[in-house]
C-alpha cells in the first residue's frame, strides 16, 4: 500500500525511513507503516488501517503464514511496537 525507498530487515525500517526524510515518531496513525519487534530479530511491519479508542487495526502479510495477508487489532500501547513511518 505504500512505496519505500529502503531496504532490510523490518526491523530496521525506521533507520531506513528517516535516513530517506520520512517522519517517524511513536503514535500509529492511518496510513503509516507501524513497525513491530514481532518476528523475531528480522522484525515486522504493517499498515495502520484505523486508530480508535487506544487500538490499532492493521494490514499486514506473513503474520499468519508465508504469503497470507491479513489484518488484526492490537492495543496502541503493545509494547511490541517500535514506532511508525508516516
Amino acid at each position: 500500500k505504500r512505496s519505500i525507498p529502503w531496504s532490510g530487515n523490518a526491523i530496521t525500517w525506521l533507520t531506513g525511513a528517516r535516513s530517506y526524510g520520512f517522519a517517524t515518531g511513536d503514535a500509529p496513525q492511518p496510513g503509516a507503516i507501524m513497525v513491530t519487534g514481532e518476528g523475531g530479530r528480522a522484525g515486522h511491519v504493517a499498515y495502520v488501517e484505523a486508530v480508535s479508542d487506544g487500538a490499532v487495526t492493521i494490514s499486514e502479510m506473513n503474520y499468519k503464514g508465508y504469503g497470507i495477508i491479513s489484518s488484526r487489532t492490537i492495543s496502541a500501547s503493545s509494547s511490541a511496537i517500535r514506532g511508525s513511518i508516516y
